[in-house]
């Protein structure tokens, strides 16, 4: 087993009087390399927070996000306004949401969009997210891995090639 922290983002809603009159979200450092996502229960319920951790806990288990600023008191600084990615929360009716979803990633090389049932996000939150987003992907406190980005194999490292199937893929 590593002695690497595991980076993880927990997403839960404030307990009375933790957040700050008039906010809907905080976002805090937590040691090893955690962060946690603090929503005002007012403005969405647990479930999206729960969907939330697992879209977030995939990406950055699996490398398509870096965190570049935990415990180094980054985001406490002012905003740069670098604008170096775009990350956003979008609210769509429940009925463009597939079965049991409630946040559906889209994403591309620069920018991430999560459509979110609007049941469960209210437009202040929504408002508050996006800020907070574009502060962390905008000035790089988060960094996209996107696979364009990634170097391509050298040739003295070639991608093995792929057996043919035994059977054929189709009958004609």
């Amino acid at each position: 087993m590593s002695d690497t922290p595991r980076k993880e983002a927990l997403y839960r809603l404030a307990l009375p009087g933790e957040l700050p009159e008039g906010r809907t979200v905080d976002i805090r450092d937590q040691p090893g390399g955690r962060i946690e996502f603090i929503l005002h229960p007012d403005h969405t319920e647990q479930p999206l927070c729960d969907q939330f951790a697992r879209v977030t806990n995939h990406c950055v288990v699996h490398g398509l996000w870096r965190q570049r600023w935990t415990d180094d008191g980054r985001m406490k600084r002012p905003a740069q306004g670098l604008r170096l990615a775009l990350l956003r929360w979008e609210t769509v009716p429940a009925e463009m949401m597939p079965s049991g979803r409630l946040v559906v990633p889209v994403e591309d090389d620069g920018w991430c969009v999560h459509l979110i049932d609007e049941q469960y996000c209210t437009r202040q939150l929504q408002g508050d997210m996006n800020d907070l987003m574009l502060r962390i992907a905008g000035d790089g406190l988060w960094v996209q891995v996107w696979f364009r980005r990634r170097p391509l194999p050298s040739a003295a490292a070639p991608d093995p090639l792929l057996a043919p199937p035994v059977l054929p893929m189709a009958l004609t």
